[in-house]
């Protein structure tokens, strides 16, 4: 397969599983509602830079370490206990009130026009903090079996698609 269908199919294949609801989108979802919007773009390249440093290791032949059965259980059981303390997380939030999408008597966008909703507590500029969001991308994606089953899977393919195309593949 040559570099250019290499691109185009590895593209849509990404596309279609970026457009797939699922962790990370709850995750962005549940930072930007207490965070404000710079959380979704942090969370975003977390998870990027998780998928670089995963192509440069399967590309320099991290798969045999991968496909060890122990490897693959303590990431099966730190990616379930990840999640688990996300959901715990996410109903503490609620709990606490620390997160409300509702929106509030007349001043809704429906009923003024304005297409602005507010937040409860909206936070300052200065509360967002870099590196948890960031770590929140990473872990998130590790987290995630469906991820790591489509590196597995689909992304080793098209890596080794890749590799017989030499520097440039």
């Amino acid at each position: 397969m040559g570099l250019g269908a290499i691109f185009v199919t590895a593209f849509l294949v990404g596309l279609s599983g970026a457009m797939m609801p699922g962790p990370l989108l709850t995750v962005t979802i549940g930072e930007t509602t207490r965070q404000g919007f710079r959380a979704g773009p942090l969370i975003v390249f977390g998870h990027g830079l998780l998928e670089a440093v995963l192509v440069l290791g399967l590309a320099a032949g991290l798969m045999a370490f991968l496909a060890d059965t122990g490897v693959a259980r303590v990431i099966a059981l730190f990616g379930g206990c990840f999640l688990v303390y996300l959901g715990i997380n996410m109903i503490r939030d609620t709990l606490a009130g620390r997160v409300s999408l509702e929106l509030r008597g007349s001043d809704s966008p429906a009923e003024t026009g304005t297409g602005q909703i507010e937040q409860a507590d909206k936070p300052k500029r200065a509360d967002v903090t870099l590196l948890p969001l960031v770590l929140a991308g990473i872990l998130t994606s590790l987290s995630n079996p469906y991820w790591t089953l489509w590196w597995a899977t689909i992304g080793l393919g098209y890596i080794t698609l890749s590799l017989q195309n030499g520097y440039w593949g």
